[in-house]
């Protein structure tokens, strides 16, 4: 077994549902901002999601992954009928799969609709016994293993999970490049390069997309004005806080 299965295999799964629908354009109204991650079975219709950092054009007999805080709005001019997954990663996990950067489409094999009415099936049932979270998990890491590159460098970021994990647990907190690069043993500007090569973005950019992420949520879920959300998460300037949150 080569280390993508292995990984695969050990990955744990908190599903919150599991339905099918059909939508139209009021789905633009809901789509929008949601702090699942996602996965989706296209079964007729046509549409576009667009995400902060691209456009994925939805399309019948393709599989989806839709990452958590990702999609800003959609253009679905006629109807869509699609099986959605609405799902956390488990903590360790989210972290390595933000990393590996998941491919978002993938062709649907014969099977995989099965796939998705069963964990519907079993998500509506009322089993105490425990057995059917099992099975949800083992279908789960079979839609997944459709999104994972081919390649066996996908666990390279491993490397930098401490980083990742220190970033999660301390974004509400000032973080430096020095700090980050002192958890790596690197000197700070090789620390940089090697992070903006394997992520694609510079570690520094990649605190501010927590922070704004975290500052989202915070501006949806509580009371509280920019002000006090700015000085949460570690800035003095809300004028500078306020411009680089509406950059993103």
């Amino acid at each position: 077994m080569n280390k993508t299965s292995e990984l695969i295999k050990q990955t744990v799964f908190e599903i919150k549902e599991a339905d099918f629908a059909t939508v139209g354009d009021f789905w633009k109204n809901i789509v929008f901002f949601y702090k699942h991650d996602r996965f989706y079975y296209v079964t007729e219709g046509e549409a576009n999601l667009i995400l902060k950092d691209k456009v994925i054009s939805l399309k019948k007999n393709f599989l989806y992954y839709i990452p958590s805080y990702s999609v800003v709005t959609a253009n679905c001019d006629s109807l869509l009928s699609h099986h959605f997954i609405h799902f956390q990663f488990s903590d360790m996990y989210n972290n390595l799969y933000n990393a590996i950067n998941l491919r978002n489409e993938a062709p649907a094999e014969p099977y995989d609709e099965s796939l998705f009415k069963r964990i519907e099936e079993l998500i509506k049932s009322d089993d105490k016994a425990g057995y059917k979270d099992l099975e949800i998990n083992g279908l789960l890491q079979v839609i997944l293993s459709r999104f994972i590159p081919k390649t066996d460098d996908v666990l390279m970021p491993l490397r930098f999970g401490e980083v990742i994990d220190y970033i999660n647990k301390n974004v509400e907190k000032r973080i430096t490049l020095q700090e980050l690069a002192d958890l790596c043993h690197l000197h700070k500007v090789y620390f940089s390069n090697t992070f903006k090569a394997q992520f694609g973005i510079s570690p520094s950019q990649y605190v501010i997309n927590k922070k704004m992420q975290r500052a989202m949520l915070l501006l949806r879920d509580s009371d509280k004005t920019v002000m006090e959300i700015s000085d949460q998460l570690g800035y003095d300037n809300e004028l500078y806080f306020s411009r680089i949150f509406h950059l993103k």
